[in-house]
């Protein structure tokens, strides 16, 4: 039997139109688990314009948690699979009238899914991390301006990685949405050159080195 739900504890998409998107304020910020709310994710988010924005955010350690898929800690295809099915409302065992689906549809975040497959490895050592570390996030996907993480992230995440700005690192090379073809990477598949920073144990990327700045502000 299937039984899907868009929990506000665990995730939630807006879309909002002919607005900007304006930090929060009076918030503990992007947290999961107990902590975890909708406004605590927003109140992560630097200033975005525009006229389409859509948000999401989501809690993947609840969501994992209410699913009862445990989320491999090593790259397992079979066991990602089923973890990443149960959150994205795809049964993930079973077959028929017999299949298995999460309770709660928390999609992982968009920035990190080529490291769920047979990319992962390549991801990985490009970026310092995959999206099996991450324990929540918030992402303005349209346009894909931001995302910013929660898990195990610290200072030796991005060490291998040049520095284009003060605390601002980058996945590639060259000005910020300068589309190359011939530097499409699991990190950037339109191949743009990634900026992205660690501060007080949370992850932000984006193709904006401004951006990435004022969320370390």
């Amino acid at each position: 039997m299937r039984t899907t739900t868009m929990a506000g504890a665990a995730a939630l998409t807006l879309a909002l139109s002919a607005c900007s998107l304006l930090p929060g304020s009076g918030s503990d910020g992007l947290t999961s688990g107990d902590d975890y709310s909708v406004t605590g994710a927003l109140a992560e988010v630097p200033l975005v314009t525009g006229d389409d924005i859509s948000v999401a955010t989501a809690d993947l350690v609840r969501a994992t948690e209410i699913n009862g898929v445990d989320r491999p800690a090593t790259f397992d295809p079979k066991a990602i699979f089923a973890w990443e099915a149960s959150l994205d409302g795809r049964p993930f065992s079973g077959t028929g009238d017999d299949r298995d689906y999460g309770t709660v549809h928390a999609a992982p975040p968009q920035v990190g899914r080529n490291s769920l497959g047979s990319k992962h490895t390549e991801f990985e050592e490009l970026a310092g991390w995959t999206t099996l570390d991450v324990d929540s996030y918030v992402e303005v996907r349209a346009p894909h301006d931001v995302t910013v993480l929660t898990g195990a992230f610290d200072d030796d995440t991005l060490a291998d990685l040049p520095e284009v700005e003060p605390g601002v690192r980058t996945i590639g090379e060259g000005p910020d949405r300068k589309q190359d073809l011939e530097k499409v990477t699991p990190v950037s598949p339109v191949g743009w050159p990634m900026r992205t920073s660690v501060e007080d144990g949370n992850l932000a990327i984006s193709p904006s080195t401004e951006t990435v700045q004022s969320w370390r502000e």
